[in-house]
């Protein structure tokens, strides 16, 4: 099944991720961290939280998105929200789904989904992108969840593979990933393209943190320490969003305060 890359999940979904300000610090702390969540459709950012470091975001999760209203709002993070604690805030206290990468920090869980059978598994969703001299293709397949998987209310496992082309180095050139995730979305509740526009939509966070760093050139700003750098960021945040209420789409200009 092919979808368009500009499809629309059925599904509103909100991204959870980190961004270190590399050039701020607090005082003689380590460098400023900064938890957020960005909405998938706006690229929006809603919630954003000082947290210690990467490896202390998933103690912050549920202190960042309580605020929210969350119900039936898919949330999509990195591999280190994978985990009991975040499936069952998620599904018992906000009435929200998941779709979380799985990786080597839950080296059980993988284990059971890759030995899936995954060559046997038709693709049922596929996007192909053209744009900046390259060429990027996307194919999901899902199944049913396996037996002991330990986590709330999983409901199937799903393998994206991403195969991007490029012209480098006088030759053409092609790299290709696979990520295992986990989802609470039944198939009844979210089709594989619904699933595919979601794992596509995680990036749009990380094109919040590339506006934040390449546009408005935070980790150079000259702001950073005591609670400036999060001003700051808060500050750039409220512009970006601004600009996204405007249905400004391109950001070219680059200034430093």
């Amino acid at each position: 099944m092919r979808v368009e890359a500009s499809y629309q999940a059925g599904q509103q979904a909100v991204a959870v991720d980190g961004k270190e300000s590399r050039g701020a610090k607090r005082g003689g702390m380590p460098r400023v961290h900064l938890l957020g969540s960005v909405v998938h459709a706006l690229r929006m950012l809603v919630a954003q939280q000082r947290v210690e470091n990467t490896t202390t975001e998933v103690r912050h999760v549920a202190s960042l998105l309580e605020p929210l209203p969350l119900r039936d709002v898919v949330i999509t993070a990195d591999a280190l929200q994978t985990n009991v604690a975040n499936t069952l805030y998620l599904r018992r206290m906000k009435l929200a789904h998941y779709l979380l990468p799985v990786r080597g920090n839950q080296p059980r869980l993988f284990a059971l989904l890759d030995a899936l059978p995954w060559l046997t598994t038709p693709v049922t969703a596929a996007t192909q992108e053209h744009s900046h001299g390259r060429l990027e293709t996307r194919t999901l397949r899902h199944l049913p969840m396996p037996a002991g998987h330990g986590m709330v209310d999983a409901a199937r496992a799903v393998l994206v593979e991403r195969s991007v082309t490029e012209w480098r180095g006088g030759a053409w050139r092609t790299r290709t990933e696979a990520v295992l995730s986990i989802t609470s979305l039944a198939a009844h509740e979210a089709t594989p393209a619904d699933l595919l526009a979601h794992v596509r939509g995680h990036w749009t966070v990380e094109h919040t943190h590339w506006l934040r760093d390449v546009i408005w050139r935070e980790d150079a700003s000259l702001l950073r320490t005591g609670d400036n750098p999060q001003l700051w960021a808060a500050i750039t945040n409220l512009v970006i969003n601004m600009f996204r209420l405007l249905g400004v789409t391109r950001f070219t200009i680059k200034r430093v305060l």
